[in-house]
């Protein structure tokens, strides 16, 4: 009797019979109980375990990313549903088979249960040209520094990178994989209207997968943002699973919530599946780009380092900065002279044929990034020509600055004693979620500028605890680099909304308001800059002066590694209701004792005068 198509199938039949007959005893096996409720396969699935309703729900909003129908909030019928569709054969279309579909799963199974499933890698052809035939070699963590020309990138922002390179190269392939996170269709939208909707959950977001290129151009080149990279400290197992299980998430969704699920949020949470150690918050409900790295950093006694090394991939702009930074005076002269559209001598005979080299190398930097400057291709090319003439030259050296994730952290708490001329003493009790002032240490942040919200002060006097101010939303910027370099004039702006008290000589005279200024800044020193602001400023409540009024601002900031001095001072002049000048100024002086401590003293004066000393902690 011959070998019929019909003994085939029954042969087939039967093999499929024994592994489901496995699968299904393996169910009521205690194992599959362990494995179901696992730490790595909630995690794959995103599940969370929910206190008061009981059970788990995934945060995952995609349901065709589960297979069983109740997946989403089952991870046993999950489970369950995953190695039945895994022990199948792969067919034509592999692609589409569970074990393509879901490769970080499969890896999962396999290690637990050994149902003989193929390596995903090996087997699904649209996972091995995507992983560049399965050579991933590391991950790093990015951040992106701060954006304020896009309110969704404001706070700093983090992309991974999936790294094709062995980490002992020095040359790095440009194109690396570079997985983002974020809000869908929110870049179009101003700030104010992008926080409301990302407080309230009415953005989707997804991961996307991009080479690495693209966004290096977009950050560096485009936007003049350095980017920190962090290079995780992962064997090739957990690289494998991480890659995988990026693959999966590619296609699936989650709701998008400004502060706390946020890229950071989950970005980090992606990052558990292979750390051994928290990266989401547990004490706040907030999260931002930096706390990532923060954690990161943090190495329990004991604990290997999450992260294996630290480099800067500079921005266009910093690439001149640094350069201009490190070069003597005249050959800062020479740049000066080699980017001012009215030089006449190119020659750069007034130093040496050395020094001249470096000079031309940073001159052509300025270029790299202000393309559209009216001189700047003819500039640019008789600069080249004279920089060919001359021999090759040693360069400069630039010692790079702290990374992120040495500065300090984002949230603020913060004790003062106070003493009011009129009121007499009191206590301040400050909260600042978020983010950083003009005299805060925060590395990877836009020098000479504030980023706010939700800042809260609340003044205890005479057994009685009242509210002085609530600045929903801080943002000011200089618009200058700490470079000490040319061209730093530059134009200053700020925006504040909350409610605080009208002046300094009442506790219960809480005024609404919304104040915008412009202006123009300067820094005369390489630390040292000059501001001054006009603003208009809307207000209203119950002790009102004016429903309008014009302020006139200026002030000097100095900034030093370990301390900080805020100067600022004006008038509020009445627009409408009255004419009533209001005089104000402040003095500030920070001391930064360790990274998540310093103290201040403040003097401040608005129809009465403060002295104040407070005692402040990052976390």
């Amino acid at each position: 009797m011959g070998f019929t198509l019909k003994h085939l199938k029954s042969v087939i039949g039967g093999l499929v019979a024994m592994v489901l007959a496995f699968t299904e005893g393996a169910y009521a096996d205690p194992l599959f109980n362990d494995v179901a409720f696992s730490e790595t396969w909630l995690k794959l699935g995103r599940w969370e375990a929910q206190p008061l309703r009981g059970g788990y729900r995934s945060n995952i909003v995609t349901e065709e990313f589960f297979l069983a129908e109740t997946g989403s909030v089952d991870p046993r019928a999950e489970l369950r549903a995953s190695m039945n569709a895994m022990v199948g054969p792969l067919g034509g279309s592999p692609d589409q088979h569970a074990v393509c579909q879901y490769p970080a799963r499969a890896i999962f199974i396999e290690q637990n249960f050994a149902l003989g499933l193929p390596d995903p890698f090996e087997a699904c052809p649209e996972l091995r040209t995507w992983s560049h035939d399965g050579e991933i070699r590391g991950v790093s963590a990015l951040f992106i520094a701060g954006y304020f020309s896009n309110p969704g990138s404001a706070f700093g922002h983090i992309l991974l990178r999936l790294h094709t390179d062995d980490e002992t190269l020095v040359v790095e392939d440009v194109l690396d994989t570079a997985i983002n996170y974020g809000a869908r269709s929110s870049e179009d939208d101003p700030m104010i209207p992008y926080i409301i909707k990302g407080l309230t959950g009415q953005y989707r977001s997804t991961y996307t997968s991009l080479d690495f290129y693209h966004h290096s151009e977009r950050f560096r080149s485009e936007q003049l943002r350095d980017i920190w990279q962090y290079r995780l400290n992962l064997t090739e197992d957990e690289v494998r699973l991480l890659t995988a299980h990026i693959w999966e998430l590619l296609r699936a969704k989650n709701r998008y919530y400004f502060l706390e699920q946020n890229c950071a949020y989950r970005v980090g949470e992606l990052l558990e599946l292979v750390a051994d150690r928290s990266l989401t918050p547990a004490a706040k409900k907030w999260m931002t780009p930096v706390d990532l790295f923060h954690r990161l950093s943090d190495t329990p006694d004991g604990d290997d380092p999450a992260i294996s090394r630290v480099s800067r991939l500079a921005s266009k702009e910093t690439q001149f900065t640094d350069g201009y930074r490190a070069l003597a005076r005249p050959q800062q002269r020479l740049v000066d002279d080699l980017i001012s559209p009215d030089a006449i001598d190119l020659s750069g005979a007034s130093v040496a044929v050395g020094d001249a080299a470096s000079a031309y190398n940073v001159a052509l930097d300025y270029f790299a990034f202000n393309q559209d400057l009216p001189h700047a291709d003819d500039r640019q090319a008789k600069i080249l020509a004279a920089r060919f003439a001359l021999p090759p030259g040693e360069g400069v050296t630039i010692e790079p600055p702290n990374p992120p994730h040495e500065g300090q952290r984002s949230s603020l708490f913060s004790i003062a004693a106070l003493s009011n001329n009129e009121l007499g003493l009191g206590t301040e009790v400050r909260l600042r979620p978020a983010y950083f002032d003009f005299l805060s240490r925060t590395e990877g942040t836009q020098p000479y500028s504030e980023l706010s919200m939700a800042d809260i002060r609340l003044i205890l006097r005479d057994d009685t605890i009242h509210l002085r101010s609530l600045e929903a939303v801080r943002v000011s910027g200089l618009g200058i680099s700490e470079d000490g370099g040319p061209d730093t004039n530059s134009r200053a702006w700020r925006v504040r909304i909350g409610a605080e008290t009208k002046d300094l000589s009442c506790d219960d005279c809480l005024l609404g308001f919304v104040e915008t200024g412009l202006g123009e800044a300067v820094e005369v020193r390489p630390g040292i800059a000059l501001f001054a602001l006009a603003s208009a400023r809307i207000e209203g409540g119950d002790q009102i002066n004016d429903s309008l009024s014009g302020v006139a601002t200026a002030g000097a900031i100095v900034r030093r590694k370990n301390f900080g001095i805020l100067l600022e001072g004006g008038v509020q002049q009445g627009l409408i209701d009255t004419d009533e000048t209001l005089p104000f100024g402040k003095a500030e002086f920070r001391l930064h004792t360790a990274d998540q401590w310093s103290v201040s003293f403040t003097s401040q004066v608005r129809r009465s005068t403060e002295l104040g000393a407070a005692i402040q902690y990052y976390w």
